[in-house]
């Protein structure tokens, strides 16, 4: 128990620091590496944290699709049916377009400011990276589930829209998709391979690959992901590209299902991922 005494309190410590810093907003992403945990875990510890009165805010970013700049920052429930871009391109946003980001209550920024100066000792160092990497809902949510009081500070601080995806994450387990049919069984317990094809609920289909065949899909889905231009969003398509490739060597089909899903979205239906899919008896 000692080691979770320690994590609370050093998740404590690292936002009292951002309240000493000039740091407007931070991602759940900056926690989660700071401290070596999932960010599911670092989301779940700031959304219970957060709200009227606590010591910080829940933000959403809207970022565009296309060129991945940030539209908007919003509090709001509603949002609106389409947004134009200065890249040029109209969109009707997704739950895929929307960040979370945390700001720092004003009053309790105020409050740590004054008691630190009070205190006679030095305060420590700060983390080196206090603002960390913009993560969508879906990929804070591939690794766990949220307790009930971060769920209940989620929904009370999420555009409407939002709140179907996160009652669905919970509620499946952690499946992210909307009206998504799992395929987990097979019928009398059979294993079905090569190029069957059976139309039916509970059939578990793949194909038999070597191990050349899947890291030369791998390679040549890393290589359509460098060709991003964006940062920010390249780091996260590696990312989501590591963790597909790790969720198909264990076999986690929903995890590699969500993880597609997400790909699709960053580089579009190309050869790498349609092969993939098909490898590994998934659906893009």
């Amino acid at each position: 128990m000692a080691n979770i005494y320690k994590l609370r309190k050093n998740m404590d410590t690292f936002i009292e620091t951002l309240a000493t810093t000039r740091v407007e907003r931070f991602y759940p992403s900056a926690l989660a590496k700071h401290l070596g945990i999932s960010s599911v875990e670092a989301f779940n510890y700031l959304l219970e944290r957060s709200g009227n009165g606590d010591q910080l805010q829940l933000k959403w970013e809207l970022r565009c699709p296309h060129c991945y700049r940030t539209l908007d920052i919003t509090i709001e429930k509603q949002v609106l049916d389409e947004y134009d871009c200065k890249c040029g391109e109209e969109f009707e946003p997704r739950p895929s377009d929307f960040f979370p980001v945390f700001q720092i209550n004003p009053d309790y920024k105020a409050f740590i400011k004054t008691a630190i100066k009070k205190k006679p000792s030095k305060p420590e160092d700060p983390p080196i990276n206090l603002i960390g990497q913009p993560q969508s809902l879906q990929d804070i949510l591939i690794d766990g589930l949220l307790s009930e009081k971060a769920i209940d500070k989620l929904t009370s601080q999420s555009p409407c829209f939002l709140i179907q995806i996160i009652n669905q994450n919970q509620y499946n387990g952690g499946d992210g998709h909307m009206d998504q049919r799992k395929i987990t069984g097979s019928f009398n317990n059979s294993k079905l391979s090569g190029n069957n094809a059976i139309q039916a609920d509970n059939v578990v289909q793949s194909q038999n690959i070597t191990k050349e065949e899947s890291e030369k899909a791998f390679k040549e889905l890393f290589d359509e992901i460098k060709k991003i231009s964006e940062q920010s969003q390249r780091e996260q398509a590696e990312y989501n590209a590591e963790q597909l490739k790790e969720a198909v060597e264990n076999k986690d089909k929903s995890k590699a299902q969500k993880l597609l899903g997400f790909l699709k979205t960053s580089i579009g239906t190309v050869a790498s991922l349609t092969t993939i899919t098909r490898f590994f008896g998934l659906t893009l």
